[in-house]
């Protein structure tokens, strides 16, 4: 979308400055799709980042059976803290653990998938595939 975005940009101000009223309105008309798929592939992004977390905090063994298990819970309501809650102080620590990997590989997925789309396919061109006599 990023990369969309860099040619739309051109093309507006290319149409501002060439004072062209057509392909000014072609432009302002191309924002809203835009902006829409942008916001879509955001919100996409937080709701596959939080299925992710959630499966790994689920995959992680029930830390609050193992932590609040052997009457631990009454150790841990004794600690003099901000969070007198256990199992808030759970959900907490297993968001940090989480999170952090999770947005790292995603980090690095975008990045590659950035680098084989935008870099190698403009420097490489179009690739061409034959599908049951159809050329695509």
């Amino acid at each position: 979308m990023q990369f969309r975005f860099n040619y739309w940009n051109r093309d507006f101000f290319d149409a501002l400055e060439g004072r062209d009223a057509a392909r000014l309105r072609t432009q302002a008309l191309l924002l809203v799709p835009l902006c829409g798929a942008s916001v879509a592939l955001a919100v996409t992004s937080v709701w596959g980042r939080m299925t992710v977390q959630a499966q790994v905090a689920r995959v992680a063994d029930h830390p609050s059976d193992r932590l609040l298990g052997g009457r631990r819970y009454a150790r841990l309501a004794q600690i003099q803290c901000e969070q007198q809650i256990p199992e808030y102080r759970i959900a907490q620590d297993v968001r940090i653990v989480t999170g952090a990997p999770i947005d790292f590989a995603l980090g690095l997925v975008s990045s590659l998938l950035t680098a084989i789309i935008q870099v190698l396919w403009n420097v490489g061109g179009d690739a061409a595939f034959s599908l049951f006599d159809y050329r695509l």
